[in-house]
């Protein structure tokens, strides 16, 4: 399950244990696949290979923390099982009660066999995490980012169920419309120009670009 809203990713996670809670004995570890992630977005943004340069940027994952952008390391991205290492290194080794140091979690990320392709993302990483568990705003960052990738892991489905977003274009947030933008004009969604265009064209809606 993927949702935006961190209340309903909460009570679908809820309703996810108490129809487990007899069975979680039988086992050391439960991931519950409900994640606060955007489904329409990052699939678009990184669900196809992409060649040359661009293809070894770190990922980005918007949050509203500061930096409001933390850029993922794209080597740790590619699999599922290796995301899922990483953040768990990364929640273990950021905060400032653990002597991790930047070079000392690299050190850690080679001994655990994660790919270090481009060390100087790794360690902007880390001190970032760090200096947000100093102010007291750390403990929940490694797991978003975890679940912000959640969907490019996915893979081919047979049935989709979901609550199509109802929110009016004009309604969106200015920038998330700007990032949008593409995506609407490749579905041939988005086809007017000048005035037209700025004001969505006759009330269009997130959800046929959900749909």
């Amino acid at each position: 399950g993927f949702d935006l809203n961190p209340l309903a990713v909460l009570a679908a996670r809820t309703n996810y244990l108490v129809a487990l809670r007899d069975l979680i004995r039988f086992t050391d570890q439960v991931e519950i696949p409900v994640y606060l992630c955007d489904s329409v977005l990052t699939p678009s943004e990184y669900g196809r290979p992409r060649q040359g340069e661009f293809y070894a940027k770190p990922m980005e994952v918007r949050t509203s923390a500061k930096p409001t952008t933390f850029y993922i390391p794209r080597e740790v991205t590619r699999e599922r099982d290796t995301l899922a290492a990483y953040t768990t290194l990364l929640e273990r080794c950021t905060p400032a009660a653990n002597t991790c140091t930047a070079d000392g979690f690299l050190e850690e990320c080679r001994k655990e066999g994660l790919p270090v392709e481009v060390p100087e993302d790794h360690r902007i990483l880390f001190i970032e995490l760090r200096e947000l568990d100093k102010a007291n705003k750390n403990g929940v960052w490694a797991r978003i980012i975890k679940n912000a990738f959640a969907p490019l892991f996915i893979g081919q489905v047979d049935y989709l169920v979901g609550n199509p977003p109802w929110v009016n274009w004009e309604s969106l947030p200015a920038e998330y419309r700007d990032t949008l933008k593409p995506l609407w004009q490749q579905y041939g969604l988005f086809t007017l120009g000048g005035t037209a265009a700025r004001l969505g064209g006759g009330k269009k809606d997130l959800a046929m670009l959900f749909v």
